[in-house]
């Protein structure tokens, strides 16, 4: 019989098996597109996704695996079927044969018009029913947010936001296909569970642990429901369990552009989050960058925030924990990086600049013009060098070398920023 992959249409192409014992989890994501099925052989079950992406996702389709043993693979059978569209470039999910079963699927969506899957969490397992989850997901694909520039997230002036929801099958059963929703894009995704296909021994061995160095635990308690997640931190995760998976989980961090042991363990990141979560609550600026991105880049913002702190300069102590999270997260860090750097180095002209601002109509309304926190922040900066000087600003008559090194250390949003200042304030006469 032909390994392809059966494509569905419910209960009426399915035999009576599939009718009385499969079960169809909720399509997560947008209500736009055409209903999809596509279930694995009888004695198959979910292996992985290949996804079709751009900046979200364009098609899917399932790989599906034969095994009889949780720990071991036989081979991947991946049908030519597409559900969505077919632009893109193909990227594999498939887990490793120490965890070779799909047991949760996380994705998240967002949209103006339509919306669609933006985002594929995949974690893995043995192939087995009920296993649990890890903190962190396996396998992941995150696109970038809706309107993502440079430094943040705008649409129209709104944010969009980006919602997530998670699938797991029930209880005595195991992923065996996708469902959901597609036209030219991916609309919505969720899982077929049904019956593990083989009989699984009456004690499973456990498999053999690769050896690894243990990178330290830290107990923290249970850990909070997340919405988005880092292959890295789950690679961290894995070896300080000292996790068969550990190898795989560290190639892919790898791959991801990061490094699992950058960082000595989760509480470093979450103690640095915290600090920068503190800091975006009590900055306005830090708080509307926060809130202009999403998913995985606003953990790695805030996680930038608080590494930053109140330091006026780049070193090794910083990029260790950039390095420790993955591309998506490091945009995060880097636009946090971007504020922190000129906010702490030049903090007395902006805290003037901004000063000034309160009381001048014309240099408020200027201040305005743009909507871009960065344009404010560099405003400021020039407000500070050649405001009036009775405000408490430097009094600065011509733009100098001094003047142009600072201009020139901004981001593109605050050197549009600083010239128009440096404009208003150098047409003024002040005493």
């Amino acid at each position: 019989m032909s390994k392809l992959l059966h494509v569905v249409l419910l209960a009426l192409v399915a035999g009576p098996a599939f009718a009385q014992l499969d079960q169809i989890m909720p399509p997560m994501g947008g209500p736009g597109g055409g209903q999809f099925f596509g279930r694995c052989m009888d004695n198959e079950m979910l292996n992985g996704l290949d996804v079709r992406v751009g900046d979200d996702v364009d098609g899917i389709r399932p790989i599906c695996i034969e095994t009889k043993a949780p720990t071991s693979d036989w081979h991947r059978n991946v049908s030519n079927i597409y559900f969505g569209g077919r632009g893109g470039t193909l990227q594999r999910l498939s887990c490793p044969s120490e965890a070779p079963l799909v047991v949760g699927l996380e994705v998240a969506y967002e949209g103006v018009d339509t919306v669609i899957i933006n985002n594929v969490h995949l974690f893995c397992g043995l192939a087995l029913p009920n296993q649990p989850l890890t903190t962190y997901p396996t396998l992941a694909f995150d696109g970038p947010v809706i309107g993502v520039g440079d430094y943040g997230l705008l649409v129209g002036g709104r944010q969009i936001p980006l919602n997530s929801n998670r699938a797991t099958c029930p209880p005595g059963l195991v992923a065996v296909g996708i469902n959901g929703r597609s036209g030219i894009w991916l609309d919505a995704l969720s899982l077929i569970c049904g019956k593990l296909p083989y009989v699984p021994a009456r004690t499973p061995a456990p498999p053999s642990p690769t050896p690894v160095k243990s990178i330290g635990r830290v107990n923290t308690g249970p850990s909070a429901p997340r919405t988005s997640a880092s292959i890295c931190d789950s690679a961290r995760d894995a070896l300080s369990r000292q996790s068969p998976a550990s190898p795989n989980l560290v190639a892919q961090c790898s791959a991801a552009g990061g490094s699992a042991t950058a960082v000595s363990n989760n509480a470093d990141l979450e103690a640095a989050r915290l600090q920068g979560e503190y800091r975006a609550n009590t900055d306005a600026i830090a708080g509307e960058l926060r809130n202009r991105v999403a998913g995985v880049a606003r953990r790695g913002f805030e996680i930038g925030l608080g590494v930053w702190a109140d330091q006026t300069a780049p070193g090794p102590g910083k990029q260790r924990y950039h390095d420790a999270l993955t591309r998506v997260e490091q945009q995060g860090f880097d636009l946090a990086a971007a504020y922190a750097l000129p906010k702490n180095k030049y903090a007395k002209l902006i805290a003037v600049g901004t000063a000034i601002a309160g009381p001048d109509e014309e240099v408020a309304a200027a201040r305005k013009t743009d909507a871009d926190p960065f344009f404010s922040m560099g405003f400021d900066i020039a407000s500070g060098l050649f405001g009036d000087p009775a405000a408490g600003s430097e009094g600065s008559k011509v733009m100098g070398a001094g003047a142009f090194a600072i201009r020139n250390s901004l981001p593109e949003p605050g050197r549009r920023g600083f010239d128009a200042s440096s404009k208003l304030h150098l047409a003024r006469s002040y005493p």
